[in-house]
């Protein structure tokens, strides 16, 4: 198996102007190529879903904590600062929205390395009076509503007689929004329950789903968005039943902005909705009025259309989001096994790390050819000395089983012995020859006779055995060694192993007898310059027991990370690319010193030839802290020298200073 693609394979791109290339139209080609070439590159990578998170009543965290997320991110702080629970929550809300889980004990992203211990723990201070509160703010530009929500409504569509509002027009209106979590013990103190889930759209709420009792949902909304002008909403509305005003922190209403109650009928258990099925909308007995005509009047089929492409579509959204988060953990396998082993539980081995040696194997050579060779990359920055210089690189190893009924490469071997020695006429082994053979040799040590012949026979019946199993898989005839060896190769199950070698010697070695640095950077290597990396890939300390130069390298990793492949060729079959946004716990202050310089280099234009550029909007540095019993994140600004405009606080890694001066 060859480790890196050959440029002739099919689907390559051919930039070599025609052999009959008219005179003096070279220009023109070569221009017409670079065209095609740019044409045939992938389009940008896809900006992150997630630009903000607020948590409450989670873990160490009370009162509200925002975390802005910029392309790279960095949690600094004390130990039990309050870093991991950043982390902690989006592999919790990845459980609530794609599982339905909200007494969450073990995680499917967390894997091993996560154990929320259920409600009970995590409910901040174990109040159990207490709501734990999840708010995730949304980049929606390039949002859609879901194909299979859309199917669900062309059906609503076609047993209703009304005309229809086209929904898909809504990615044209919706730019930004919001959907908020929020989970509490239920009404009998017993088990806890999702108490709310609230959908906002270009920084107005739409409408929150929360429990009425144990069958009945619902859905408070926002009649004057302008999402709903459409059906006859969009302006103050004038309900026959009361109204009940809300004064909330989740969106700007104004005096004259009301919500609205409606019920929402089906079989939802709990405030999500299904994630491909339209809301069953309509107003209680008691409240019966009618808004603009929307709800029990003949816009009712339109109005549950636009607020599920909403309620469901963008929540849809941020499940998929979360669904594909790669979490790190603090500690990767020490002893990693390098062979691939299909998982179905993936996303929850990334935790270890133990998913970062399959995907490296598991990328085949169309996938590298189109998406860019992550194998060769990741060797790259592992063996490179302006990188990060470990002395070491992986080789692939490819071996093969036999089959239970293949005879072992030894007997292989006899048999070409056993043919080149004694061939007879057939093509065979004259096994009477080999018999007189033995015979004399024993003879010539003093043995009988008639000890000779027995000795002789008793080896040549093992030599037989060899013979008839070989040829019996050649259906009785004499078979060259050679061709039954590459035959039995060539049909065996193959098996494919990483190995570390040494990066000057090519000698392999184990991860046991290098230390633990390199096992512990390489899944931090792997997740990054992945082409397929998704929307957040979420690290506690990728500085784990790496020494300070290859601590200052990640800066640059990191930086270079989020564009890796930039010529990687546009397919139909290519997913889209994400930006990406790496949400990074660390301690390192040589990880945030190498960021620094790059800023400023990239601003005095004197950034060296072949290293990433960086500015301060794309990083985001927030050092969380304990403050009279509460955890306080504060944002820390950089300008485009490298210096921070916020002072650290309690000075910046006053350690160092504590001991130099």
């Amino acid at each position: 198996m060859t480790d890196k693609t050959t440029p002739d394979k099919p689907g390559a791109p051919d930039t070599a102007p025609p052999a009959t290339e008219p005179a003096g139209s070279a220009a023109q080609t070569a221009a017409s190529a670079d065209a095609a070439a740019q044409a045939r590159k992938a389009p940008p990578p896809k900006s992150p879903l997630i630009t903000a998170i607020e948590i409450e009543n989670f873990k160490g965290i009370g009162a509200p904590v925002r975390i802005d997320l910029r392309p790279i991110t960095l949690l600094f702080g004390r130990n039990s600062a309050g870093k991991s629970t950043i982390l902690q929550a989006l592999c919790y809300a990845h459980e609530i929205l794609t599982h339905r889980n909200v007494d969450a004990r073990k995680t499917e992203l967390g894997g091993e390395q996560i154990d929320l211990g259920g409600f009970r723990q995590f409910v901040h201070g174990q109040d159990l009076d207490r709501e734990v509160r999840l708010r995730f703010e949304l980049n929606l530009e390039g949002w859609s509503v879901p194909e299979r929500l859309l199917e669900d409504m062309r059906r609503s569509r076609e047993a209703d007689d009304n005309d229809w509002i086209e929904t898909d027009n809504l990615a044209e209106f919706v730019r930004s929004g919001w959907v908020k979590l929020a989970v509490a013990r239920n009404r009998f103190g017993q088990k806890p329950e999702l108490a709310s889930y609230e959908v906002g759209v270009n920084e107005t709420l739409v409408g929150r789903i929360q429990r009425d009792d144990s069958t009945h949902m619902k859905l408070t909304f926002n009649w004057e968005h302008p999402v709903f002008e459409p059906v006859g909403g969009g302006q103050p509305a004038q309900p026959r039943a009361a109204a009940v005003g809300v004064r909330e922190a989740t969106g700007p209403l104004d005096d004259r902005q009301q919500l609205y109650r409606a019920t929402v009928h089906g079989r939802l258990k709990s405030p999500l909705p299904r994630w491909d099925g339209v809301l069953d909308l309509e107003v209680d007995s008691e409240d019966d009025w009618e808004l603009g005509g929307a709800i029990g009047g003949p816009n009712h089929s339109q109005f549950n259309a636009l607020a599920s492409a909403l309620l469901v579509g963008v929540g849809a959204a941020l499940r998929d989001e979360l669904a594909e988060i790669r979490y790190l953990g603090p500690v990767r396998e020490l002893r990693p096994h390098t062979a691939v082993e299909q998982d179905p539980h993936e996303q929850g081995t990334w935790s270890n790390g133990s998913a970062a040696w399959n995907r490296l194997l598991s990328q085949n050579e169309l996938e590298a050819f189109i998406d860019g060779d992550l194998f060769t990359h990741v060797n790259d920055w592992l063996a490179l000395k302006d990188r990060l210089d470990t002395g070491y690189k992986l080789r692939r190893r490819v071996t093969v089983e036999l089959p239970a009924d293949a005879p072992p490469v030894s007997e292989i071997r006899r048999y070409e012995w056993l043919r080149w020695q004694y061939r007879n006429e057939q093509g065979s082994v004259d096994m009477a020859k080999r018999v007189r053979d033995l015979t004399t040799f024993f003879e010539k040590f003093g043995a009988s006779r008639e000890y000779a012949e027995r000795q002789a026979r008793r080896l040549v019946r093992d030599d037989e055995k060899v013979v008839n199993a070989i040829e019996r898989l050649e259906g009785g005839r004499p078979p060259s060694a050679v061709k039954t060896l590459v035959r039995v190769v060539a049909t065996a199950d193959e098996r494919t192993t990483l190995e570390i070698v040494t990066a000057e010697t090519g000698l392999p070695v184990r991860t046991s007898d290098i230390g633990v640095g390199v096992s512990q950077i390489l899944p931090v290597v792997a997740a990054a310059l992945d082409p397929r990396r998704p929307g957040i890939t979420a690290i506690e300390q990728p500085e784990l027991h790496v020494h300070p130069k290859m601590q200052v390298e990640l800066g640059d990793l990191f930086i270079a990370a989020r564009d890796p492949y930039p010529d990687a060729l546009a397919s139909v079959e290519h997913p889209e690319r994400h930006a990406g946004i790496f949400l990074i716990e660390t301690h390192s202050e040589h990880l945030i010193l190498r960021l620094l310089r790059r800023i400023e280099e990239t601003h005095g234009g004197e950034l060296p030839e072949g290293k990433p550029a960086l500015t301060p909007d794309q990083v985001s540095v927030v050092f969380l802290e304990q403050a009279g019993g509460e955890v306080r994140a504060t944002r820390l600004r950089i300008d485009e020298t490298g210096e921070f405009l916020d002072r650290w606080p309690q000075g910046f890694f006053e350690e160092r200073d504590d001991e130099l001066f």
